[in-house]
């Protein structure tokens, strides 16, 4: 019978710790490692802003013992690994006896021993050792000197016995089939009677205690937040706030007043200073609605990081750090509420506010200030020569001799740096688009439209005319679809992906990303939500959105919009027009009758065909008179076959 033990000793129960730790552990180790390991190059840059950004941000992120700045996921890693080696250690120092059964050993003989010698040893070992011969020590009890002899005498017939010696190969032991136990890999102590309070106290303070606890606390947690990860009263201002037409300013008064940013509490010296600046500087700066100190702080530090001012005090950089950190969450759940109401104003309005933030340029600032070295003054020197605001685009073309005259203060190795930075812009060039309904030829009212572009990514510093003749260049399989935000083909396409931008003054590190949509530019509303497209480099995709046709018949124009959110001055807009038309109900019954008259003819071809084969075969075992007869079948069924062909371009030839 099977008989189940606990680990009375402790040798099996560290295995079963170990087992799931490492089933845990494992593979949390291997994604953190991944994501560390395929993180992409960080674009590398040597110009004076950027090493003024990697200083604060060391002093930042500076590790103390107090504030050693390490995540949680982290430090769960290290204990664990910890604890699986502190219990490999342990289950090093475990010395388990495994005893077998044996004769040879039990009688003290070698297995080479003959009968002759196993009868002497057993009658020298049963003179020595039986019960009513051996003197008991102190040691020594009764119970164990008969159970010595018992197994001596087993040893020996097992030996010598033909049946006993059966059951010794066959089982291992003279006695037959032995009982088998199974252990439960769990300490004795936890099942003891004097440990029950302490157990199911434990099982009381885990299930009935803790695990509520902190299952409420995700849970209440999780209802003060949107599903875009705001606090739910942040949303509640961001919908009260968004207007058909928002003023400049509104939407950086609506996130600096988010309820994540109440912890900017204080207003220093330093701030009303800088306060002043903004004033001077800033027509849109809304001070008179901020009354909330710590809001109020908000906006002003924002408004600093636009106007790029340099702030002395090491506890406003590192809270500016903090804002600038976290403001992109706050503006995606801004922009994801102004989709809701569809007005196009605060749409565009509230994207490129995410370009000012991310460069650090206030909204009527020059696209020239994203690239190194460049000021305000500097650009402003630029207009003045020039005559009219340029885009980056305009900049880079203009010829190399007279865009160096145009920085002619800046050293060789600046402006270096400078058309270096530029060449690398990222720009999303929409080669084509079209407008198709899936299964016919027009666009009906209500009908489901899709909406197809090619996409690449051009970079400003590339050659123009090389780019037009690759295009042209294309095979005609490039217009195979990709699934609409799906991951980049399995293609060898890696080292054209768009890497991380140019950013000497964001905190954090940021992949360029852009917004195609569908405008009406006349009644101002978007026809077609945004979709986010990132990763993309020099290989043309296809992307697809599908939306429902007007209901009125006629020619639409609407414009296809490319925003980027990173880049100032690199969006794209352009024109494009679909007609809808009444599905008539002739034009698909024509197409339907020709349809079924090409199946019939098909059909007939194959009657035809079986028809002459049955005949050839019939010819080989019939007589000459029934060679005749299937001949003259054969004859028949060959006018047969015109005569329904003749019939059928006649009927194909009246319906056409």
């Amino acid at each position: 019978m099977s008989q189940y033990n606990y680990d009375e000793e402790g040798h099996f129960f560290p295995f079963v710790v170990l087992t799931f730790l490492i089933i845990i552990l494992i593979p949390i180790t291997i994604s953190f490692l991944y994501v560390e390991y395929k993180k992409d190059k960080k674009y590398c840059c040597l110009c004076d802003f950027c090493k003024e950004k990697n200083k604060i941000l060391r002093e930042y992120r500076k590790r103390t013992i107090l504030k050693p700045r390490i995540s949680k996921k982290v430090v769960f890693i290290l204990a664990g690994w910890c604890l699986v080696g502190y219990i490999i250690y342990k289950i090093l120092l475990i010395k388990v006896e495994h005893k077998i059964w044996d004769p040879y050993e039990i009688l003290g003989i070698s297995m080479s021993a003959t009968e002759k010698e196993i009868r002497k040893q057993y009658k020298k070992l049963s003179l020595k050792l039986h019960p009513d011969k051996v003197i008991l020590n102190k040691t020594q009890t009764r119970e164990s000197v008969e159970s010595l002899y018992i197994e001596i005498t087993k040893a020996y017939k097992a030996l010598t016995d033909d049946d006993v010696r059966r059951n010794y190969i066959e089982y291992g032991h003279p006695d037959g089939k032995q009982d088998f136990s199974i252990g439960i890999a769990l300490p004795k102590w936890i099942v003891e009677t004097k440990n029950n309070y302490y157990v199911l106290g434990a099982y009381a303070i885990a299930f009935g205690f803790a695990l509520p606890y902190f299952v409420g606390k995700w849970w209440y947690g999780n209802k003060l937040y949107t599903k875009e990860g705001i606090h739910t009263k942040s949303a509640e201002r961001f919908f009260k706030g968004v207007e058909e037409i928002m003023v400049p300013g509104k939407a950086e008064l609506l996130i600096s007043q988010s309820q994540e940013y109440k912890f900017l509490t204080g207003f220093e010296d330093e701030l009303k200073a800088i306060e002043q600046k903004i004033l001077q500087k800033d027509s849109k700066y809304l001070l008179h609605k901020q009354k909330d100190l710590s809001y109020r702080k908000t906006y002003l530090l924002l408004y600093a990081h636009f106007h790029r001012i340099n702030l002395q005090s090491l506890k406003l950089k590192k809270e500016q750090v903090s804002l600038l950190e976290s403001i992109l969450a706050l503006h995606a759940g801004l922009l994801s509420i102004s989709l809701i109401y569809g007005f196009l104003q605060p749409i565009i309005y509230i994207m490129e506010l995410s370009q000012n933030i991310i460069q650090g340029i206030p909204s009527s600032g020059s696209p020239l200030l994203q690239l190194p070295y460049i000021s305000k003054k500097i650009a402003k020197g630029i207009l003045e020569k020039i005559g009219y605001p340029i885009t980056l685009q305009q900049f880079m073309k203009i010829p190399e001799e007279k865009r160096r005259s145009l920085l002619s203060s800046y050293t060789d190795k600046e402006y270096s740096l400078i058309m270096d930075v530029a060449s690398k812009i990222p720009i999303l060039d929409i080669v084509d688009s079209s407008f198709k309904v899936t299964e016919s030829d027009i666009i009906s009212p209500d009908s489901i439209v899709q909406f197809t572009f090619r996409a690449r990514c051009i970079f400003l510093g590339d050659d123009a005319k090389a780019i037009e003749s690759e295009f042209e260049n294309k095979p005609d399989n490039e217009n195979e679809l990709d699934p609409l935000l799906e991951y980049k083909k399995k293609k060898n396409v890696e080292d054209s992906v768009v890497s991380y931008a140019h950013l000497p003054f964001y905190p954090k590190e940021h992949k360029p990303k852009w917004w195609v949509f569908l405008i009406d530019i006349k009644h101002d509303r978007i026809v077609v939500p945004p979709i986010s497209i990132t990763d993309i480099g020099k290989s043309i995709r296809t992307f697809q959105i599908s939306f429902q046709a007007p209901s009125q018949t006629g020619l639409y124009t609407f414009q296809i919009q490319v925003k980027s959110d990173t880049y100032i001055g690199t969006d794209f807009r352009k024109s494009v027009e679909f007609r809808v038309d009444e599905n008539t109900t002739s034009k698909n019954s024509t197409v339907i009758n020709n349809i079924s008259q090409k199946k019939k003819l098909k059909n007939l071809h194959k009657d035809i065909k079986k028809n002459h084969v049955l005949q050839e075969e019939a010819a080989k075992k019939s007589s000459t008179d029934s060679s005749y007869e299937s001949s003259f079948d054969e004859y028949d069924t060959d006018n047969d076959y015109h005569n329904s062909t003749s019939d059928s371009s006649s009927d194909s030839d009246a319906i056409n």
